[in-house]
């Protein structure tokens, strides 16, 4: 699995940070936080399955916005 942090999963799907943070929060994603200088910083999971159900839920949430 690849490790990718939220700042640049935002920009490869061309959502907004906010909205990746709140993905994040409710489980929509798999993450992993790892401890760096004295911080947690959270990073994405990703695999082919995983992004898959993103892309599904990402369009689809589109459709659903006038």
């Amino acid at each position: 699995m690849e490790k990718i942090s939220i700042k640049s999963y935002a920009v490869k799907h061309k959502l907004s940070i906010f909205n990746v943070v709140k993905m994040t929060k409710s489980g929509q994603v798999p993450t992993e936080t790892v401890v760096e200088n004295g911080k947690d910083v959270v990073f994405i999971l990703i695999n082919g399955y995983i992004e898959k159900e993103v892309q599904k839920s990402i369009v689809s949430n589109e459709c659903k916005e006038p």
